[in-house]
């Protein structure tokens, strides 16, 4: 007997378990042939514990032997936290060291509560989706849905290295992505950085042309909706702009974001392949066309 354990986005539950359950083997008459998949997520709890002391935060929580020999990336182990059995996953979304925690739902708030409490003299805070997506932007981490879709193939946004042709048995889409491996891809995603002088406010030039619409938390004259000045302060990239090119429009970015540890502005988009090696690429944005520098294919921060 086998068991498998699938994790994915909350927001993509249904989507996921739909397909799964599709493609399962079924005998004649349509039931699940040897196999029972169910939807467990109302059962657990998932702690995403991440960054450079989150070792030390686990092992403060009297958890052992999970030293980067013993409990290496994109391993999996069963450990307890307290009285709580957890399901341990050595795996981010934010670059850094971590650990995805799949705890039984009664037991949640105590190893919560517990993470925080040792963790206290290594400076442990809370953080939220936008802490994660800044970060992530640094490390490169595509996010479905923006960077990658059901349009999407891995060979256009740089994932080319988890399609594993030479597997034992065949997989669904396998000789279709053989053809498009075959072709090259006609499109790729690159990295782009913007540097924060070229988005402050004065840079760009306050007032705007009367009609462009200013971001909701801006006034005119590049004051904010408390009367602070945002003229030093970069504005902020947010994804779904125009990527341009010899003043044409000839991509779009997927997702953008602040990198706080970089100290720019990050953007991924999408451009012809024919072209993805120039270097003189625009954003369009906030009624300008902005320089970017192309960044390549890179993470531009790779933590040791």
């Amino acid at each position: 007997v086998f068991f498998f354990l699938f994790f994915t986005v909350s927001c993509f539950v249904v989507r996921d378990f739909g397909w799964i359950r599709d493609n399962l083997l079924k005998d004649e008459v349509g039931n699940l042939d040897g196999v029972s998949f169910n939807d467990v997520t109302t059962q657990y709890t998932c702690l995403n514990l991440a960054g450079p002391f989150a070792r030390k935060v686990l092992e403060a929580a009297g958890v052992e032997n999970i030293s980067n020999e013993e409990f290496p990336f994109m391993t999996y182990r069963d450990i307890h936290i307290g009285l709580a059995p957890v399901r341990a996953l050595r795996v981010t979304f934010v670059g850094e060291l971590g650990y995805e925690l799949y705890i039984p739902v009664e037991y949640a708030k105590q190893v919560y509560s517990l993470l925080l409490e040792v963790g206290q003299q290594y400076n442990i805070h809370n953080a939220g989706y936008r802490v994660l997506e800044s970060l992530r932007l640094e490390k490169g981490y595509r996010v479905w849905g923006s960077d990658i879709s059901p349009s999407v193939n891995p060979f256009e946004a740089g994932l080319g290295f988890c399609v594993k042709f030479d597997k034992k048995h065949d997989f669904i889409g396998k000789q279709a992505l053989a053809e498009l491996h075959k072709q090259g891809p006609q499109r790729r995603l690159v990295c782009f950085t913007v540097d924060d002088h070229l988005l402050l406010d004065k840079a760009i030039g306050f007032p705007l042309q009367s009609d462009i619409d200013l971001p909701t938390h801006y006034i005119h004259e590049g004051r904010g909706a408390h009367g602070e000045d945002l003229t030093t302060r970069p504005l902020l990239l947010t994804g779904n702009e125009a990527i341009e090119l010899d003043g044409k429009v000839v991509g779009y970015t997927t997702s953008a974001g602040y990198g706080y540890t970089v100290g720019k502005n990050i953007v991924y988009g999408f451009v012809p392949a024919d072209v993805s090696k120039r270097t003189d690429f625009f954003v369009n944005a906030y009624g300008k066309s902005i320089p970017m520098k192309k960044e390549g294919y890179r993470s531009l921060y790779d933590p040791e």
